[in-house]
């Protein structure tokens, strides 16, 4: 069950005092589109349509060009791909790297993460591993380890789960500590197995 199921009771509480609730979700729109953007979407004869599943090329060069500008990275618009958002990439990635890498089985991800990186692997028909954040230097509670605060503690995986990782999933800024991670370890671990390393 994902954690903003549970949360709709407590915030219709919320939402009945004066002033009603702060929500502070993540990834919901709650701003109203552009008027000229609602004026293009009704004029236009094709928005009633569904888009093709990579995009369209017009979309896929602006992608391009964008990357271009932003990272200095020059990437081919033919291997650009379109998604809704990052949750339907994340939950996808696996299945397409495991038709690259059969003899690989396993997904890695920070034990505090959304469930789209578990549910990703359930969805591939392969293993997840949570690999433990550090909490504190000193603290072993909660969960996480005495690494590094938001930092993925490399050291606890198992070498043969390493060996048969796809992907190791990272986020940084970390949340919930917003603390930007090491990511030497990380590269060197992807490069060393031939896994992808994802931020």
């Amino acid at each position: 069950v994902y954690p903003y199921d549970r949360l709709g009771e407590l915030l219709a509480q919320a939402s009945s005092f004066k002033g009603g609730a702060i929500d502070l979700s993540v990834g919901t729109p709650y701003d109203l589109p552009l008027a000229e953007v609602m004026g293009a979407l009704v004029a236009s004869n094709s928005a009633n349509g569904y888009p093709f599943s990579q995009g369209s090329i017009a979309v896929r060069k602006a992608a391009s060009d964008w990357i271009k500008r932003r990272f200095e990275v020059v990437i081919d618009p033919q291997f650009v791909g379109m998604c809704i958002g990052a949750k339907e990439f994340i939950a996808s990635l696996p299945r397409f790297l495991k038709l690259l890498w059969p003899g690989k089985d396993t997904v890695l991800y920070p034990q505090v993460s959304y469930p789209t990186y578990a549910d990703s692997a359930r969805l591939a028909g392969l293993r997840s591993i949570a690999v433990p954040v550090g909490i504190s230097k000193t603290s072993k509670t909660g969960g996480g380890t005495s690494g590094e605060l938001g930092e993925l503690d490399l050291s606890c995986l198992d070498q043969q789960d390493i060996q048969r990782a796809l992907v190791l999933w990272v986020n940084s800024p970390s949340n919930p500590t917003g603390k930007l991670c090491n990511l030497d370890s990380v590269l060197a671990l992807g490069a060393r197995e031939q896994c992808v390393d994802c931020k």
